[in-house]
C-alpha cells in the first residue's frame, strides 16, 4: 500500500507540547504518523519558543522557516492600533508590547492579513518535489497557502477557533485583540479554499457550517491520559486549587477577575484555601499575589499534578474553541469549576462532569461547595470520568472516519 504523504503547515510547533493548541497539534499528527502517514512539517517560526531538534526526530521531515518580521510591519502593526488600520503578522513581544499601549479601534482584518507570501516560494518547490496527497494548515489565517497545491492534494484547514469577530469578546472586557480576528464573510472566503475543514468542538463545527459549503467535521482533542477508575474513598475534600495555563490575554483576564471578583470572598470564608499556580502566566501573576498562591511555572511533568488533591479552576470569560486545560483536568477525574466560555463545546455535560459559574459570587460558592464536600468531589469526580470514557469513544470515532477517508483506498 502506498504510504500517504501530508504536509503541516503550521505557526505553532509541536515541540514542547507545554500550550493547549500545541498539545492538541502533536497529538492528531500523532494518530496520521500511526496509521502510516508520511509527515513533513513546514514551521512558520514567529520567536515563541520551540524544541527543534525533538520535532526533527518526531516527524519524518521537518522544515523551519522565520515568518512575519520587518521592521515596516512592526511600524503598521502599531498603527492598527492607532488608526484601525490592518497590518500583517506580528512576534509575540510586539503583540504584548500593543497591548500595553492601550485598546484602540480594531476593525476586523482582511483574511490574508497575517499571510507572509515569503513562503510561497519553498512551498511550491516542496510540493513540486514531492507532490504531497494532503496538506493541512493551521488557523484559517494561513488559508491562503491552500492556493499552492492542486486539485489532486486534498486541502484541510485545521481551525482551533472560530475568528468571526473575535475581537469583540476581547474589547467588551477592556483588552486589546492581540491575536487574529476577522469578519464572518473573511472568514468564510479563507474556508472555502479547503476540501475540509475541521472543527475543535460542535458549537464551532455547527457555525462554520453556516458560514461555508465545505465538508466540517468535529475533531476534538484526546489528552495523553489514561482514564483510571474511580477513587472508591473520597474520605476529604482538597483544600488547594490548581490553575494551569500559558501567559496570553484570555488567561491574564481570567486571573484578574479571579482575584479581583473571586477569591476575596472565597479566602474569607476558606482562609486555609491555597492555590498552585502553573505555567507561563506565573510571569503575569509575579508580585500581584500573596504566599497563598504557589508560582510554579514550568513542571517538569504537568500531569503529575492533575493526580495530586486539587479542585481545578478555570474563570475564563474570553475566547472560542475547546479549552484544552479544561480537558485534561477530566481526564483526570479532577473537580473542575469553569465559566460558560470554559464549557463551550461541553455543555451537555455541565453540572455533571463539572461546574459552571458566570458571577464571582456563585463561581466563589462553587469552589466553597467543593472545598467543604468531599461527596460532591467524588460525584464530579466519577462523572469527569465517565465524560471521559464517551468522549474518548466518540473521538476515536471521528478520528478513525477522517483517516479512512484520506487513505489511498478512501482516495
Amino acid at each position: 500500500m502506498k504510504c500517504r504523504s501530508i504536509v503541516i503547515i503550521s505557526p505553532i510547533p509541536t515541540h514542547p507540547s507545554d500550550a493547549g493548541n500545541r498539545a492538541r497539534l502533536y497529538s492528531l499528527l500523532k494518530r496520521f504518523k500511526e496509521a502510516g502517514f508520511r509527515i513533513y512539517f513546514l514551521y512558520l517560526d514567529k520567536g515563541h519558543g520551540a524544541d527543534y531538534g525533538s520535532m526533527s526526530l518526531e516527524w519524518n521531515n521537518f522544515y523551519r522557516m522565520v515568518y512575519g518580521r520587518g521592521a515596516l510591519r512592526k511600524l503598521l502593526s502599531g498603527l492598527r492600533i492607532l488608526t484601525g488600520k490592518t497590518a500583517p503578522f506580528l512576534p509575540g513581544a510586539i503583540d504584548a508590547w500593543i497591548s500595553r499601549a492601550g485598546v484602540g479601534r480594531c476593525e476586523p482584518l482582511p483574511i490574508d492579513a497575517w499571510y507572509d507570501t515569503s513562503i510561497d516560494k519553498f512551498i511550491r518547490k516542496l510540493q513540486d518535489q514531492i507532490s504531497f496527497d494532503v496538506v493541512l494548515v493551521e488557523y484559517v489565517y494561513l488559508s491562503k497557502a491552500l492556493e499552492l497545491f492542486d486539485d489532486g492534494t486534498i486541502k484541510i484547514i485545521d481551525t482551533h477557533d472560530v475568528f468571526s469577530n473575535r475581537h469583540v469578546q476581547f474589547l467588551e472586557k477592556g483588552k486589546n485583540p492581540v491575536f487574529f480576528y476577522t469578519s464572518p464573510e473573511e472568514e468564510a472566503k479563507g474556508l472555502g479554499r479547503a476540501d475540509i475543514v475541521l472543527a475543535i468542538q460542535e458549537n464551532d463545527s455547527c457555525y462554520l457550517k453556516e458560514l461555508c459549503d465545505r465538508d466540517v467535521i468535529t475533531i476534538g482533542h484526546l489528552p495523553n491520559i489514561d482514564i483510571g477508575p474511580a477513587i472508591k474513598n473520597y474520605h476529604s475534600a482538597p483544600n488547594r486549587l490548581l490553575y494551569v495555563a500559558t501567559n496570553t490575554v484570555p488567561n491574564q483576564d481570567a486571573m484578574e477577575f479571579f482575584l479581583a471578583e473571586i477569591w476575596p470572598d472565597l479566602v474569607k470564608a476558606y482562609p486555609s484555601v491555597r492555590v498552585d499556580v502553573i505555567g507561563g502566566i506565573c510571569f503575569y501573576l509575579k508580585g500581584k499575589v500573596d504566599s497563598s498562591f504557589n508560582l510554579l511555572y514550568k513542571v517538569d511533568d504537568l500531569f503529575s499534578y492533575y493526580q495530586g488533591e486539587y479542585i481545578v479552576i478555570n474563570p475564563v470569560r474570553i475566547g472560542t474553541g475547546l479549552k484544552i486545560k479544561n480537558m485534561e483536568a477530566l481526564f483526570s477525574g479532577k473537580p473542575l469549576v469553569t465559566t460558560s466560555i470554559g464549557a463551550q463545546g461541553l455543555e451537555k455535560w455541565a453540572g455533571k462532569a463539572f461546574l459552571v459559574a458566570d458571577d464571582p459570587r456563585e463561581f466563589a460558592d462553587c469552589i466553597g461547595k467543593l472545598l467543604s464536600d468531599a461527596a460532591a468531589c467524588k460525584n464530579l469526580h466519577e462523572n469527569a470520568l465517565e465524560f471521559a470514557r464517551q468522549y474518548r469513544d466518540e473521538h476515536e470515532r471521528s478520528i478513525q472516519a477522517l483517516i479512512s477517508r484520506l487513505s489511498p483506498s478512501s482516495v
